[in-house]
């Protein structure tokens, strides 16, 4: 591949011979645009040149320079047109938005889960849908990365006739079928022996002054998780679920961010603490079914509280909402944060939930497809919801929440 930056010489990076291709590209300018062109050879030393586009590196995190990304999720099939249901997602909405958040300047997007419709049993399924998801967003993917977390929909799974699943782990699993489609960070746990990896489905980084931790609270799905005579009972865990390995590394990670000096700490899953509409009856909820379930999400919710998490942004649930989450609603919460649901990329839509316990601390509920744009300029932090069509839903500032 060849790579410049404006005004600069022309550098090369290499490959292994391969159909697919992963570069490690390494001291970039921060804040700079390069134009990079793909250059293949086949057997006989034939070159074929790729398209050209261009990236942009975000600023350094000393510098006073602002910085805007996109959140979104939910891309799995819709109803209506071919293009709607296209190979388990929805490609009309999802290139709309993904061209809409490159045109509002976001440098890149995080997209909270539920990528495709999933929930095979053969792993060439999966791959195909991930495939085609790929498809849809690569013409705004060659200029704009996109970081992907894991949504309920990514499951491949072991099924039982009577309604039983579990996730697969072998051949494969589908966390590392993940880990094999896209490119994320690699900074995740270590996963136990005979478990699926964690390795690019729980990872972090930086971009400028902000750190960016995704966790998986669908890791090794389990269906019927409080059956003791689940034909699985010894392996997998229920949806929402955050394991103790999960939860000490991003204790861990959110305090080295805060020791390096990240001003700007945001937390992704997909799986909503404080649902509102669509899936009160799972999420990180369950309708209050479970004690152990909704003591989990309160321990997960108390580390982004002591770390100062200014936002923790979920997808599952098609709309958008913003809730207010304090020491009302988990014990022990040091200070209060918001909760984003942008679950609005093209899967059905979801009407809100009123009788939720937390009703009163929904600041903002929308049934538009959307994505959200948080804007970081030194120590500032604002976020503004657009919809489709390019209206403005909300917006906010994601300083202290009082």
């Amino acid at each position: 591949m060849a790579l410049r930056r404006e005004g600069g010489r022309v550098r090369q990076a290499r490959g292994e011979v391969s159909t697919r291709h992963e570069l490690s590209l390494t001291g970039l300018t921060p804040g700079t645009r390069y134009r990079y062109l793909p250059l293949v050879a086949d057997g006989r030393g034939r070159i074929s040149l790729g398209r050209s586009a261009t990236f942009a590196t975000w600023p350094a995190p000393d510098e006073d320079t602002a910085l805007r990304f996109a959140v979104m999720s939910d891309s799995r099939s819709g109803l209506g047109t071919a293009d709607e249901q296209y190979a388990g997602t929805n490609r009309q909405v999802l290139g709309d938005l993904m061209l809409g958040a490159l045109r509002e300047g976001a440098r890149f997007t995080v997209f909270v889960g539920d990528l495709i419709d999933g929930y095979r049993t053969h792993a060439g399924s999966v791959r195909y849908e991930l495939r085609a998801w790929q498809k849809a967003t690569e013409p705004v993917a060659a200029s704009m990365p996109i970081y992907e977390a894991m949504g309920n929909h990514e499951a491949l799974i072991e099924y039982w006739t009577p309604g039983w699943a579990v996730g697969a782990v072998s051949p494969t699993s589908m966390e590392a079928l993940f880990g094999e489609r896209f490119v994320n960070p690699d900074n995740g746990p270590s996963a136990p022996e005979g478990a699926p990896p964690y390795t690019e489905n729980v990872y972090s980084f930086d971009a400028g002054p902000a750190h960016l931790a995704v966790v998986n609270t669908n890791y090794f799905w389990r269906s019927h998780f409080w059956r003791d005579d689940h034909p699985a009972a010894d392996r997998g865990q229920g949806e929402g679920w955050i394991d103790d390995t999960q939860l000490a590394w991003l204790a861990a990670d959110l305090a080295a961010a805060r020791e390096r000096g990240q001003g700007h700490l945001f937390v992704f899953t997909h799986e909503p603490g404080f649902p509102n509409g669509g899936h009160v009856q799972d999420g990180m909820w369950w309708e209050g079914r479970h004690p152990e379930m909704v003591a989990r999400r309160d321990r997960f919710f108390r580390v982004l509280s002591e770390h100062g998490v200014a936002a923790v942004f979920h997808g599952d649930e098609h709309n958008y909402s913003r809730t207010r989450v304090h020491g009302g609603l988990v014990d022990g919460l040091e200070r209060p944060l918001w909760q984003i649901i942008s679950g609005g990329a093209g899967a059905p839509y979801y009407a809100q939930a009123r009788e939720v316990p937390w009703a009163s601390d929904v600041a903002a509920f929308d049934a538009r497809q959307h994505f959200v744009l948080i804007d970081i300029d030194g120590e500032a932090a604002r976020a503004r919801v657009v919809s489709r069509t390019g209206e403005t839903i909300d917006r906010f500032d994601l300083g202290a929440v009082e």
